[in-house]
């Protein structure tokens, strides 16, 4: 008996579906992108992405601000919201990827795996385990590990880099390890540079599992986190110090600094990333050469563009001790 569905478009809407849930905690950068989707637009076409600038240093005596009693302020010379746009055009990613074409391909389903994953999806309303049994939660989980790991190297693509004790990279050393006060001289950096924080006052930092070991044995971080207790944590945060939200990620790799394996994170304000998504959301697709209806391919696609949005708003931090 040949491998049918007996209702295609429950089927692959409930996979598509279970592939919007809330990603995994380690998936933390979609979270602080700037996002944009139109609907409408598609393979090929653009997005604008827009952020917002205040007005700045202008007018800040009380001189420049007070009105007189016959003061008219009239309309002749209105300020104007600026809007920075960046532009992104949409392309087509996918998943999962192949290491043996290097390239993306389906994830094969054989006919007696699909056959059980439509029984519990169409007789006992399961999703999830219909979701596991399929392969959905592997498509699921590779989808999210690429756009937060698209993400992070947005924002480890900053020019803005700091090195434990401020020290260049030559002077880097393998005993070099990040703490309280480079917390502080980082946070001085983006102040200095009048780089807004997110909407609860604070920037954000996304550290790498050895910068949050190095950072917790500084005993005034240490003693910080201990009586941290919020109300609800956000994917991925571990606490509060010095003016930073933190998150821990473990999908942001490492680089080589003067011959030194090096652990980045990245200390950031809003605007930093974003990205623009078009045509229908994330969805999974079927491939319909199955193979005489013995096989079942599945990929799951999106239509994205990514841009690094504003290079000032981040600090690329390294630590490198073991």
């Amino acid at each position: 008996m040949p491998l049918t569905v007996r209702d295609p478009a429950f089927f692959f809407d409930t996979l598509s579906a279970m592939m919007l849930q809330e990603p995994k905690p380690m998936y933390v950068f979609s979270q602080f992108a700037t996002a944009d989707v139109d609907f409408q637009a598609s393979n090929g076409d653009t997005i604008k992405l827009n952020r917002y600038p205040y007005f700045g240093d202008v007018g800040l005596s009380q001189e420049a601000r007070r009105l007189s009693e016959t003061q008219t302020i009239g309309t002749a010379t209105p300020v104007r919201q600026e809007v920075n746009q960046v532009t992104v055009v949409l392309e087509e990613f996918s998943g999962p990827y192949s290491t043996v074409s290097n390239s993306v391909s389906p994830l094969g389903v054989t006919e007696r795996v699909a056959r059980r994953a439509e029984q519990k999806l169409l007789d006992s309303g399961d999703p999830l385990s219909f979701f596991n049994s399929i392969g959905g939660a592997s498509l699921k989980d590779d989808h999210d590990r690429v756009h937060d790991r698209i993400l992070c190297n947005l924002y480890l693509g900053a020019t803005n880099v700091y090195n434990p004790g401020g020290v260049a990279n030559s002077a880097t050393t393998v005993l070099d390890k990040l703490d309280g006060a480079d917390l502080m001289a980082i946070k001085e950096e983006l102040q200095m540079r009048n780089i807004p924080t997110f909407g609860d006052g604070l920037y954000v930092a996304v550290v790498p599992p050895r910068m949050e070991k190095h950072l917790r044995q500084d005993p005034e971080f240490q003693e910080s986190m201990r009586y941290y207790s919020p109300t609800q944590l956000m994917r991925g945060e571990i606490g509060i110090y010095e003016g930073f939200r933190f998150f821990m990620s473990t999908n942001m790799g490492t680089t080589t600094v003067n011959a030194l394996t090096a652990y980045e994170g990245v200390f950031f304000g809003p605007d930093a990333v974003g990205f623009g998504e078009g045509g229908l959301p994330l969805q999974i697709r079927r491939n319909k050469n199955d193979d005489y209806e013995r096989f079942m391919y599945l990929i799951w696609l999106v239509y994205r563009g990514y841009a690094l949005m504003d290079d000032r708003f981040i600090v690329k931090a390294r630590t490198f001790a073991a």
